[in-house]
């Protein structure tokens, strides 16, 4: 099936990219909403989406600020407000939202819907729902490579990128501060904000474990049978036990590779109920 992209404008000269595709059913049965990982681009997910329209559904595939091609650059706030926006341009506003989300996507949600978006239940793979935990469970597992590699690409001088996050002295407020380290890892005019960038997903970071109690009877959660970026038994453990969630064998990683298609086809079989 073919999807067409469109860009919308949105406040300060930004345009946000999605695709919106129809049901194809004589009644909606509401909207399902994607949104991507964070720097991710809603592409990736390979959704499909003739089969959610065929069912009833309409698909919104949204990248926030500074994913796929929308312009701009990354805050959860801002993320809200535009997809606020992005409903109105495309008459949702008053359609019932059905929300997936991935990896630090997951908060954004969560922030997202506590600030005003209706949604109804949620749809979460892979979960990063506290950036600093992360981060700090990425040292203590060694794992932290995976995030400078795919960061530093993105910073104008990536060795003193990599120096700066060789260790867990960076995400101390009071040494990011003393240090300038925003203006500094920013570098020169026109190069990508990294320094901005860190600044608004983990000093002081984004905490959205306090939005999950509320609307945890709400929420079902896929796991990869292991995860590098975030520790199932964090979000296990603030669970009063109203969590729905799924183990996914095939998914190998946070990643989700080669786990995509069990993960359609579950949440296709939900929504169906």
């Amino acid at each position: 099936m073919k999807i067409d992209w469109t860009n919308h404008p949105m406040p300060c000269g930004v345009t946000i990219e999605a695709a919106f595709i129809p049901a194809n059913a004589p009644q909606s049965q509401g909207c399902f909403v994607v949104w991507p990982c964070m720097g991710g681009d809603s592409r990736m997910y390979t959704m499909p989406v003739e089969q959610f329209a065929k069912n009833g559904w309409d698909v919104l595939l949204y990248n926030p600020r500074g994913h796929g091609n929308s312009t701009g650059y990354l805050s959860v706030e801002t993320a809200a407000d535009d997809l606020k926006t992005l409903l109105q341009h495309c008459n949702l506003s008053e359609v019932p939202l059905t929300a997936f989300g991935h990896s630090g996507g997951c908060a954004a949600w969560l922030k997202a819907a506590d600030s005003g978006i209706a949604v109804k239940a949620f749809y979460f793979a892979a979960p990063v729902l506290d950036s600093r935990r992360s981060l700090f469970y990425m040292y203590e597992k060694g794992t932290i490579g995976e995030f400078v590699f795919v960061t530093s690409r993105l910073a104008c001088d990536p060795e003193f990128f990599k120096q700066t996050l060789a260790d867990t002295t960076w995400l101390e407020p009071e040494h990011w501060h003393d240090r300038n380290l925003e203006t500094v890892l920013n570098g020169p005019n026109g190069a990508f904000p990294v320094g901005t960038f860190l600044k608004a997903l983990f000093i002081p970071g984004i905490d959205s474990m306090p939005e999950l109690a509320k609307r945890e009877s709400d929420v079902t959660i896929f796991f990869p049978q292991q995860d590098n970026w975030y520790p199932h038994q964090t979000t296990m453990d603030a669970s009063s036990g109203l969590l729905r969630t799924v183990v996914v064998d095939d998914a190998k990683d946070h990643y989700f590779s080669c786990g995509w298609e069990r993960v359609w086809e579950d949440v296709g079989k939900r929504l169906r109920q």
